[in-house]
């Protein structure tokens, strides 16, 4: 998915990346996603093919995911495909978070504005060009960035 808008996080210690983590999928069931694919860093998966599953079942997948190889999250990739808003989230092994988006939408907009709200916002990329925050898209839904 080559996407127009990418918001990146500043790098986390391990605690707070995985309560990131956690507000991520929290803010998706709160908005109602449910279908997603996602697929598992190199690391991690063998043949890299994605999975489809539930945002109620991440976890699982991570847990299962940590059982096979001994390894944790926060030293792997996984991408997050939420295929009807067109959006893409990666928990990056570089300890940081990002959102790729074509078209704001309400889960876009909630996650950017909890991490904006945080301080956690590193840099944004439109068409992989540096842009200020104020550049963004946002969704009618909700407030803007």
């Amino acid at each position: 998915m080559q996407s127009e808008y990418v918001v990146y996080t500043t790098i986390m210690d391990e605690e707070t990346f995985l309560v990131n983590v956690e507000e991520v999928i929290k803010t998706l069931n709160a908005n109602n996603v449910s279908d997603i694919e996602i697929l598992f860093g190199i690391e991690w998966e063998e043949d890299w093919n994605p999975i489809d599953t539930t945002v109620n079942d991440i976890f699982l997948q991570i847990e299962k995911r940590a059982q096979l190889t001994g390894l944790s999250l926060y030293e792997n990739d996984m991408f997050i495909t939420i295929k009807d808003l067109d959006t893409k989230i990666t928990f990056c092994h570089e300890a940081d978070l990002h959102i790729e988006f074509n078209k704001a939408n309400v889960v876009t907009t909630a996650i950017i504005n909890n991490w904006k709200a945080k301080g956690l916002i590193h840099a944004i990329k439109q068409n992989k060009k540096i842009i200020g925050l104020d550049k963004l898209p946002y969704s009618n839904n909700n407030s803007r960035f």
